[in-house]
């Protein structure tokens, strides 16, 4: 960590800066001693605009691909010094404020380490990642922290993962340390040392214990153990014991559709019977506990829902736009909780509203509405023959040839 005092520390290049964004583009030139996976900047300067946050987002594809996490120096050529670009940049101040509230600052901090891991922000307007009863963290306007949600939506996820898979080589493992407040491989848990212990974990041993203790476990009282941590299990009380109340909810996740309740026996919160246990149809987000199907199973991978019209044997599937192709959704290993393909609900119409899907992925004839059909256009030739006839035996000739029709087409259908 460095602190600077005065503009005129060594290794401060962001002297002449009046904005965030001059002050990020002049961070890259700031010498770093290590090889870090991204750099941040915690500042208290009077800067002009409205902005609070800012970062090198990286692309999938040039020229903002060299960006963001995990990014090695590139060398500028006009002055023979290295940019670094794995950079993001907070202010603490604004006009309008002083001092920014620590929910405002702790959500502009979030948000640019979402940035530098690849995230967009958030579509104004979609189903699943600015749904009405909450936004994530990567909203582009700042709300009410009873509206905001504390963690990224499906759409930050997908790019964030792809951004990790393809340049995220810095993240690694770190080695356990009991003490750091962080539960780590061989750890029951960790609430640092004496002088934090109480207030940050209450059931855990602190690092700096005296022995027969053991640091970095559950503590023992008066020969009574303790159980577990409620900072560390979903399924643990105040008392640091197993909750019995299997009624207690653990875990909830409205994107999957998913709930998870503690079983009376563990302290964590036990594993669904089906992880994929997501909405069988088209809907894919939970209203509460019910599915939506105001939302497409096509955003899993962030593509548009698409009708595939004209194609018989896939039009009662759920179809997703790919590469300006509407392909079936199950062609994208896109399949529901009992591993079957997503399909249109029964009744939505197909074969150009001539029929309808049965809910299992057919298009089926309606004959009464093929019946009902074929009069229609009937009555229609009539119409048309009565406004342009010209003679009286020419029109009784048309009607004893479509009498005739009608009866053997009504035959017909009445056998099938």
């Amino acid at each position: 960590m460095s602190v600077y005092k005065t503009p005129y520390d060594d290794n401060y290049p962001m002297i002449e800066a009046f904005t965030l964004e001059q002050y990020l583009t002049k961070l890259l030139y700031r010498k770093q001693t290590y090889p870090f996976c991204l750099s941040i900047s915690m500042s208290y300067l009077p800067l002009k605009g409205p902005a609070i946050g800012q970062a090198f987002k990286p692309d999938l594809t040039p020229p903002n691909y060299f960006s963001g996490i995990c990014e090695n120096p590139i060398k500028d050529f006009d002055t023979n010094t290295m940019l670094h670009f794995n950079v993001v940049a907070v202010n603490l101040r604004i006009s309008t404020f002083p001092l920014l509230p620590l929910a405002i600052t702790t959500l502009a901090f979030t948000h640019v380490i979402g940035l530098a891991f690849g995230s967009d922000h958030d579509p104004t307007v979609h189903h699943i990642c600015s749904p009405a009863k909450g936004k994530y963290l990567m909203y582009p306007k700042t709300l009410p922290t009873s509206i905001q949600r504390s963690e990224f939506s499906p759409c930050s996820r997908i790019s964030m993962a792809e951004i990790i898979r393809l340049k995220g080589g810095c993240l690694k493992k770190r080695k356990a340390t009991c003490g750091n407040a962080i539960r780590e491989d061989g750890e029951e848990c960790d609430c640092g040392t004496k002088s934090t212990c109480r207030t940050i974990d209450p059931c855990c041993t602190p690092s700096d214990t005296e022995q027969p203790e053991v640091g970095c476990t559950f503590r023992k009282e008066n020969n009574f153990e303790f159980e577990c941590s409620p900072k560390e299990s979903s399924c643990c009380t105040e008392n640091c014991k197993i909750s019995n109340y299997t009624s207690l909810m653990c875990y909830s996740d409205s994107f999957l559709c998913l709930q998870r309740f503690c079983d009376g026996v563990n302290s964590e919160c036990p594993e669904p019977e089906n992880d994929l246990a997501i909405c069988p149809t088209k809907a894919m987000v939970c209203d509460g506990t019910i599915c939506s199907s105001s939302v497409s199973v096509c955003w899993q991978l962030g593509l548009q829902e698409c009708f595939c019209r004209g194609d018989v044997l896939n039009e009662c599937y759920i179809c997703c736009q790919q590469e300006g192709n509407c392909v079936p959704a199950f062609t994208l290993r896109l399949f529901n909780g009992s591993s079957t393909p997503y399909v249109h609900e029964e009744g939505t119409p197909c074969n150009y509203n001539v029929s309808k899907c049965d809910g299992k992925g057919k298009c089926v004839e309606v004959e009464k509405k093929r019946k009902n059909r074929f009069w229609r256009l009937i009555l229609h030739a009539l119409r048309v023959l009565m406004r342009h006839r010209r003679s009286l035996g020419f029109l009784l000739i048309v009607l004893l040839a479509i009498a005739l029709v009608a009866v053997c087409v009504t035959m017909h259908l009445d056998r099938n």
